[in-house]
């Protein structure tokens, strides 16, 4: 087994009854461990490994993940109260980074987890709410991220520093708004959001292959009713309502795992 001791320090300071800012470093360990298979020659409970399942050494082990983080912040509410602001930026600096997915081992497909070396993803995120009028909010984030291998030989020969690391956009806008009506039998509520991330890339390290994936433009919407007086509501949901998809996964194989086409969802809820 593997064990390692975390920690972190943090700071904060009141600039105003309702608006601090905050600063941390702190570390972060993932434990490393064992794919499936076993090393040619070696026996276990009385069997010999098998040579379907024989992989070399830095195959069958992968090492533990380390991180550095820093971070800083501000958090405030102003306009009476009726709106909030986050700004949060951040460094993670990571060791030994863990990748996972499907490889070629030994001639045969294998769902493994390797170590890349190293990487570094930098930050800002922008989050708030706008309570506009009495009825009605907005709630809006911005995200730019910087996120790129610093050290990685994928098949220990062509380096991938610089490249950037899987489905990390530089820039994600999002913008939502919802509103409350007042019926006659209770209260009703809309809302849409809409999801805007400049494009990525999905790598194949051991074919060392990346795919760019272009930048796209989702939208959500929802609808709820509350009666008035009663223990129950129902709340309907339609996601990506353009219908948009774009690969979340790609294996070594070239086949893709597509994120969710448009979807509708109901829920009613009673309290007791």
């Amino acid at each position: 087994g593997t064990r390692k001791t975390t920690w972190r320090i943090g700071a904060e300071y009141d600039l105003a009854p309702s608006t601090f800012v905050y600063a941390t470093v702190s570390t972060g360990y993932k434990a490393g461990g064992f794919n499936d298979g076993c090393l040619a020659g070696t026996r276990a409970l009385g069997i010999d490994c098998p040579a379907a399942l024989a992989v070399p050494a830095t195959t069958l082990f992968y090492q533990p993940e380390h991180l550095r983080s820093y971070e800083a912040g501000l958090k405030t509410r102003f306009w009476r109260n009726r709106a909030s602001l986050n700004v949060t930026a951040f460094d993670y600096d990571y060791t030994n980074l863990q990748l996972s997915g499907v490889a070629i081992v030994q001639g045969a497909p294998r769902y493994v987890t390797t170590n890349a070396g190293s990487a570094s993803v930098q930050g800002l995120e922008v989050e708030g709410v706008v309570n506009a009028t009495a009825s009605g909010s907005f709630n809006y984030t911005l995200a730019l991220l910087d996120a790129h291998y610093v050290s990685y030989t994928p098949d220990g020969v062509h380096s991938w520093a610089g490249n950037k690391l899987d489905r990390a956009p530089s820039t994600v806008v999002t913008l939502g708004y919802e509103h409350r009506f007042r019926t006659a039998g209770g209260q009703l509520k809309a809302g849409l959001a809409a999801r805007a991330s400049s494009a990525y890339t999905i790598g194949v390290p051991n074919q060392l292959l990346q795919y760019p994936i272009p930048s796209h433009t989702t939208g959500d919407a929802s609808l709820g009713f509350s009666p008035d007086g009663a223990h129950w509501s129902v709340n309907a949901l339609v996601k990506n309502v353009g219908g948009k998809v774009a690969p979340i996964a790609i294996d070594s194989f070239g086949m893709l795992v597509p994120s969710d086409p448009r979807t509708v969802d109901v829920r009613v809820e009673y309290t007791f």
